[in-house]
């Protein structure tokens, strides 16, 4: 499980960029995950139930390897949450439930984990 604790930010989008991608050895190499289930949790403050919804299944496309830079990792990077104007989430937990194996490492490999949103303060900025 990976576990994600956030304190005054409004979650508006999560992606993931899946699988080790160091090399096209090391990504055919690692295992990479195939689906998980997300769990999010709301503040006390905005909602009776900590859990924000029922949890979401996602399955995931296993892309291959290509090198990965500043200008096109967002081409690489598949989403788990969406929320238009965010959410104030305190905690994200991704289960993994299926993987894509490697060819020599059984632990699934993550190169990024992208949260976007935004503070409580920049919110009354604008």
């Amino acid at each position: 499980v990976i576990v994600v604790e956030l304190e005054d930010f409004m979650v508006g989008w999560v992606g993931i960029i899946n699988g080790y991608t160091k090399s096209d050895q090391a990504y055919r190499e690692n295992t990479r995950i195939k689906s998980l289930t997300v769990n999010l949790y709301l503040d006390e403050e905005f909602s009776s139930s900590r859990m924000s919804s029922n949890p979401i299944q996602v399955e995931l496309e296993d892309i291959g390897f290509s090198e990965i830079n500043d200008l096109n990792f967002a081409k690489y990077t598949q989403p788990l949450f969406s929320h238009g104007m965010g959410l104030p989430i305190i905690r994200i937990e991704l289960e993994i439930t299926d993987v894509y194996p490697g060819s020599k490492y059984e632990d699934a490999a993550v190169s990024e984990l992208i949260i976007l949103g935004f503070t409580e303060d920049e919110l009354n900025y604008w």
